[in-house]
């Protein structure tokens, strides 16, 4: 087969392409029979973007080799923990004859993250609801957590993915403060009244700072850095006190 596409920006937000080709190929003919009976055939794949905003994005597409159409959408909101994120998907296959959908959502959080998704599929072009024999319907929700220790010091955070990670706890002087890891726009952990942060994607093998910041401190008092420069090896798991005895 042959393809050729050609796509644009019909706007700052906006994109689209147009694919135009002449090929027997397909990728949803799973039977072996009619792959043997696949003539040659003109194809026609239309796609348009749009992102309404920074956090939002909607595409749709169609495929006239396998009468295929998609429509999904995909929104995000924050960054760091207290992030949120859910996206829809739906799909048509004309050459089946089957629809699927798909709905999901996540939020990420300073102590664990949690995931609820859908999915539902049945025959034909709509959803048929007296048509339940032809329908499946699947639901999940998942919570993920950890608890983690190093040197003395436990803590429970959301599920480490990094090669390494760091427990950042307050000196006793400090006690009862909260701890702020990262920064105003992407904040990676936060001490609090449940107990010392978890920093879950320190990097193995390589540099990383893990700057920290401190809400109402004493007259006077310094955090000296405000943060801590890790080196971390795989699998690592590191206590960061934050302050000191000292004046």
């Amino acid at each position: 087969g042959a393809d050729i596409t050609l796509s644009r920006a019909f706007a700052s937000n906006v994109t689209g392409s147009l694919l135009v080709g002449y090929s027997n190929e397909s990728y949803l003919r799973l039977s072996p029979e009619l792959l043997t009976e696949a003539k040659p055939d003109f194809r026609v794949g239309v796609r348009l973007s749009f992102r309404p905003d920074e956090k939002t994005s909607v595409s749709t597409s169609y495929d006239s080799l396998n009468r295929q159409s998609t429509v999904s959408a995909y929104r995000a909101e924050g960054n760091g923990i207290g992030r949120w994120d859910t996206s829809v998907n739906v799909q048509q296959l004309g050459y089946t004859d089957t629809t699927n959908a798909s709905a999901s959502f996540g939020y990420y959080g300073n102590r664990g993250e949690v995931n609820v998704s859908h999915y539902g599929d049945a025959t034909g072009p709509i959803f048929d609801a007296k048509n339940t024999a032809a329908v499946t319907q699947r639901s999940s929700v998942r919570v993920g957590a950890s608890v983690a220790f190093a040197d003395g010091v436990v803590a429970v955070g959301p599920p480490i993915r990094g090669g390494a990670f760091a427990i950042v706890h307050p000196h006793d002087s400090i006690a009862g403060k909260e701890i702020t890891v990262g920064d105003s726009d992407y904040v990676r952990a936060k001490a609090d009244r449940w107990g010392p942060a978890v920093v879950t994607d320190v990097p193995a093998y390589s540099s990383s700072t893990v700057p920290v910041d401190v809400a109402d401190l004493p007259l006077g008092y310094s955090l000296g850095a405000g943060g801590f420069d890790l080196r971390g090896s795989y699998r690592a798991g590191y206590a960061l006190e934050v302050g000191s005895a000292y004046s």
